[in-house]
């Protein structure tokens, strides 16, 4: 298992949508439940960042998102006007 990431492994990490864990590669959905668990989601600015583990082979790191798109919701109100 890595104990520290190249930015390959960040790049293919990212390509994958984070589909699994950078360190030790097992794939988030693995038989009987989930392997990455994701924390609270903190909001600043145009960025999320999130507090992620594997719990395979209980590696932490965060995950950074960017605002890149607003979406309107349907709320009951509207969906009947």
């Amino acid at each position: 298992m890595k104990t520290q990431l190249t930015e390959q492994d960040k790049s293919e990490y990212l390509k994958s949508g984070g589909d699994h864990c950078p360190f030790c590669e097992t794939p988030d959905q693995k038989i009987g439940g989930v392997n990455l668990s994701g924390g609270h989601v903190n909001i600043e600015g145009k960025y999320a960042h999130q507090d992620v583990r594997c719990e395979n082979c209980g590696s932490e790191w965060t995950d950074v998102f960017e605002r890149v798109e607003i979406q309107e919701t349907e709320t009951e109100e509207s969906a009947h006007s």
